[in-house]
């Protein structure tokens, strides 16, 4: 066996040993009293991730208990948008969501939602809620004109 083909078999028994290392390498205790500020390009901060603990599920997803979602207006302002309180909830960072069947108390500026089982998607600012909805607006509403 010639040294190129030695160096080679070395090289891909070091790979495939660095591959084995990392495929192993999962967080097995969770993240406590934590906070995950999340910033858009122009470096603005856009959303904020804080929990009581967290834990890992996979690549993709992580349960946060205690969960406590804070949005903002992405500019130098800073303006806090929503805030979304939850027990417990799924949350999805790759996709800019979480859900949850537990509570959920949803805020903004000039509302208040309550309520179980719910959805939010932050790409499309929406927020879903199934089960004892109740929503308190804090402004005047025009719905008949």
């Amino acid at each position: 066996m010639g040294a190129y083909t030695r160096w080679l078999r070395i090289l891909m028994l070091a790979s495939a040993t660095i591959s084995a290392l990392s495929a192993q390498m999962v967080p097995d205790a969770p993240l406590r009293n934590f906070r995950f500020p999340v910033f858009g390009e122009d470096g603005y901060k856009v959303w904020e991730l804080q929990g009581v603990e967290g834990r890992y599920i996979s690549e993709s997803e992580s349960v946060i208990f205690g969960l406590d979602l804070k949005t903002f207006s992405a500019d130098e302002a800073m303006v806090l948008e929503n805030r979304l309180r939850s027990p417990r909830a799924h949350v999805f960072l790759d996709e800019t969501r979480a859900e949850g069947d537990s509570s959920i108390f949803f805020s903004g500026p000039n509302f208040i939602l309550q309520g179980e089982g719910w959805t939010w998607n932050g790409q499309t600012r929406t927020m879903h809620v199934f089960r004892r909805a109740r929503v308190i607006f804090n402004d005047e509403i025009k719905i008949l004109k």
